[in-house]
């Protein structure tokens, strides 16, 4: 899903209050657009130096800090991410925290080679260091506990338990996919991934036209094939654009062939079918949308409706997306 363009508008609400009382003074603005739940903000002081800050809940801020320590990890690493400021998180007011990081000003890709084949290459080099990841024990640990949940949901739904606004409909995509648990849990080439590699998580920079890679909270329970990663990235990035089919291959080949320049082994990069691992990725996010309503968990209609979608449109694309697989 590729939003509309986010732009950073004057604060006013609490959080920015409380923002500039911390910081005695400065600006603050708040970032908008497209689907952005979260509150991101811009601080700018008194002096005109910037920091990118985000406003989480207190019980949440270990999963931050904990993907930071895989920030540190990648930029040792030469990948380029962006890691907390010393001196945070800091108490921001009742049970809110505050995160503060370096501002980088960049875009988002454009669907053009130039940006697909950087994208490739960023993704290609992010993928061969999470392999040596300190962590990846406990990222398996943790994505085993996740399917196992999992599972239990599609156990229930399948055998009539009605969850969320259309029960029978996640019946339906369960029917179509039935082994979908058994490719989630592939373990041959399966590794630590960064989980949620969506069109606001990849910003190119303006300062030097690196890719960076952003929000790794996900990553700590993302053990999967990178087959996933790639098809998820052809599909938040490049299925949306509503081109021509040959643009479509041309930009996949473009991210594809370059992904493949920073691996040492090629072998079985596609062991799932392209559109067979977007529809498995679907319905995951559907399971875990009605775990998290059955445990009081508000969920907007919008993310049901936007991964019934999802599921849906993939077979509108299933002979590119095997063409695709084809390519490289």
């Amino acid at each position: 899903m590729r939003p509309d363009k986010r732009i950073f508008v004057p604060a006013v609400d609490q959080n920015a209050k409380m923002i500039r009382k911390l910081h005695a003074g400065g600006e603050v603005h708040l970032m908008v657009g497209g689907y952005l739940d979260n509150k991101f903000y811009k601080y700018i002081d008194e002096q005109g130096s910037k920091l990118f800050l985000k406003v989480v809940p207190e019980n949440d801020t270990y999963r931050y800090i904990q993907a930071n320590e895989i920030c540190k990890f990648l930029e040792v690493n030469d990948v380029y991410t962006n890691v907390i400021i010393d001196g945070y998180p800091q108490h921001l007011y009742d049970d809110w925290m505050l995160l503060a990081y370096e501002y980088i000003p960049g875009r988002f890709a454009e669907l053009t080679i130039e940006d697909m084949k950087a994208i490739g290459v960023l993704v290609g080099k992010l993928h061969v260091v999470l392999r040596s990841l300190p962590c990846r024990d406990m990222i398996a640990g943790k994505t085993k506990e996740r399917n196992s949940l999992i599972k239990r949901r599609a156990e229930l739904i399948r055998n009539g338990y009605d969850s969320g606004p259309q029960p029978d409909r996640v019946r339906e995509m369960l029917l179509q996919e039935p082994e979908f648990l058994e490719m989630l849990r592939l373990e041959k080439g399966s590794q630590p991934l960064h989980g949620d590699l969506n069109y606001g998580n990849i910003l190119l920079s303006e300062l030097n036209g690196n890719a960076i890679v952003l929000d790794f909270e996900d990553t700590l329970h993302s053990w999967y094939h990178p087959v996933f990663e790639i098809a998820f990235l052809i599909e938040r990035f490049i299925l949306p654009a509503k081109t021509d089919t040959e643009t479509i291959k041309e930009l996949s080949s473009a991210l594809i062939s370059s992904y493949l320049t920073q691996q040492d082994n090629i072998n079985d990069l596609f062991p799932i079918p392209l559109d067979t691992c977007l529809r498995v990725l679907s319905l995951r996010s559907v399971l875990l949308l009605s775990e998290m309503e059955d445990k009081g968990i508000y969920v907007d209609s919008n993310e049901w409706d936007k991964f019934f979608s999802l599921f849906d449109v993939v077979a509108k694309y299933k002979s590119l997306l095997d063409e695709i697989n084809l390519i490289n």
